[in-house]
């Protein structure tokens, strides 16, 4: 009596577990797990994802209820060596007979091929029999209809929006999380975020397609316990997204590895690798959704990777920044090199820091700034200023280190878009004038223009010579004169060089 009162309430327990993890089901689907919850058991051999690695013997189970072929070294092992998923013949799986004759080191020679989007499996069955049996029990599993529960136990993508919402592990999991948008007084960027899930159950690839050609970031999820989902990044997601995207304006990648929970170690050294090969991936954020570990993290990281992209600004296979951000920043510090030597001394050097950020340095972090360059550039610094070297090797290494966001804060005040253009209203500022009215230079513009004249009149001969010209508006996108501008302003007698005595009116 003891004995049935024990296997009774095993029964009880397991009804409960599969009623909370499959809530969609009816108790008489669920009955039939109780005791009996894998459709086939046994022995096969089993080789690796080339199909050139010896055949090795292991003990299959295959689970109607996870849609999940489990397999272990022997049958009463803890734990099993690995886990295959398996979906719908609309999803791309199917299994058929395999000839043995590419069998390396096998015994058997019935074989089996067990088709998924990531991989072809080959197994081997000792009998005919047993391959009939192991072929009905695939094709049964292929056969049936996926429910909600079979896509949320992937990679959690969804657990992971609905984490983020509720600040909570959702106990019921959709097929997708609605569109959720994320005010801006609540986010670090302060910009407002709209977060959209995918989900292949009721979404069709076309569907997919079109989001990826809105999305301003795409983040990846892959389980950081399941190899083959982190396969499927680059065997899958990667060219989908880059045949869906154009070239030149790829959209940044966040690699999200999820379920950090489930193990001990990181799934970094795997991920690296794919990252340097990847230029559009911004970063990699390990997280869990059902301890909420990194959750904010990520998102951050979504908003940064678009406000702050990498891409216009850092070529990560040459380690060094591209052309258009060299040119910016070359700009940038001709225009803070206010006498024009060449040489950011300390007060340019807060000039520039108050027109980036609004406020000044301090005399320690202004030497602390020029120590980090010294000791990695020996042209970084001269006559105790920064030079242009060093100020670009600056700006390489907060890229290099992650902190995207400083040069962008500097290029983006200093007038560029993201594009690393100028912006036009940068370039031509509105001005509004009343009718019949018309404009002229004040005062403290005439000596704005007189400092910029004599900054680059280096010999001081009260002219500008044609390098000296060219060295004035080589902050300038364009020269704003042609050769024209002798006939309209004042210039010396020797060479026709402009003079200060240029007039001022601007009608």
């Amino acid at each position: 009596m003891v004995i049935v009162s024990l296997f009774n309430a095993i029964r009880a327990t397991r009804l409960a577990y599969l009623q909370r993890k499959h809530p969609t089901l009816r108790d008489n689907d669920l009955i039939p797990q109780l005791t009996r919850y894998c459709l086939k058991e046994g022995y096969m051999e089993k080789t690796g994802p080339t199909h050139r690695e010896p055949f090795k013997k292991r003990w299959f189970t295959l689970c109607s209820m996870n849609r999940k072929l489990l397999y272990s070294k022997n049958p009463l092992d803890a734990t099993e060596l690995g886990a295959v998923f398996i979906g719908t013949e609309s999803h791309s799986y199917s299994a058929s007979e395999s000839s043995g004759r590419s069998s390396r080191g096998g015994r058997w020679n019935c074989g089996i091929m067990l088709q998924t989007p990531d991989r072809q499996y080959v197994f081997m069955c000792e009998q005919h029999q047993e391959q009939k049996e192991w072929l009905e029990a695939f094709r049964k599993i292929i056969s049936q209809p996926m429910t909600p529960e079979d896509y949320a136990t992937k990679v959690g993508k969804t657990s992971l929006i609905m984490s983020l919402v509720s600040e909570e592990f959702p106990t019921v999991v959709p097929y997708r999380a609605e569109e959720i948008t994320i005010p801006a007084d609540v986010t670090p960027e302060r910009v407002p975020t709209h977060i959209v899930d995918y989900s292949e159950a009721e979404q069709t690839d076309e569907q997919l397609f079109q989001e990826i050609s809105k999305a301003n970031v795409i983040c990846i999820v892959y389980s950081v316990n399941n190899k083959t989902s982190i396969e499927k990044v680059t065997s899958h997601w990667l060219p989908l997204i880059n045949d869906n995207t154009d070239k030149d304006s790829r959209v940044p990648l966040i690699l999200v590895g999820n379920k950090s929970d489930l193990v001990e170690h990181s799934s970094m050294e795997t991920i690296l690798p794919i990252m340097n090969r990847h230029s559009e991936i911004e970063t990699c954020v390990e997280c869990s959704a059902k301890n909420l570990k990194n959750i904010s993290e990520l998102f951050y990281y979504a908003q940064k990777a678009v406000l702050h992209p990498t891409g216009p600004l850092y070529c990560p296979e040459k380690k060094n920044m591209k052309l258009l951000c060299v040119k910016a920043l070359t700009r940038i510090f001709k225009v803070s090199d206010l006498d024009n030597d060449g040489i950011l001394n300390d007060n340019e050097l807060n000039f520039f820091q108050r027109t980036s950020f609004n406020i000044p340095l301090e005399s320690q972090a202004l030497e602390d700034v020029k120590n980090v360059v010294r000791k990695n550039l020996s042209e970084g610094v001269r006559d105790n200023g920064l030079t242009l070297k060093g100020f670009l090797f600056l700006h390489t290494l907060f890229i290099q280190r992650g902190r995207h966001e400083t040069t962008w804060t500097v290029l983006r005040r200093f007038g560029y878009d993201d594009d690393l253009e100028l912006n036009q209203d940068y370039l031509f500022p509105p001005l509004k004038l009343p009718p019949d009215c018309t404009t002229e230079l004040n005062h403290n513009a005439y000596l704005f223009l007189q400092s910029v004249f004599d900054k680059h009149d280096k010999d001081r001969d009260c002219a500008l010579s044609p390098e000296e010209m060219k060295d004035l508006f080589d902050v300038f996108p364009y020269m704003p004169w042609g050769p024209d501008v002798h006939n309209t302003v004042c210039t010396n007698d020797q060479a026709g060089s402009p003079t200060r005595d240029i007039s001022p009116s601007g009608r």
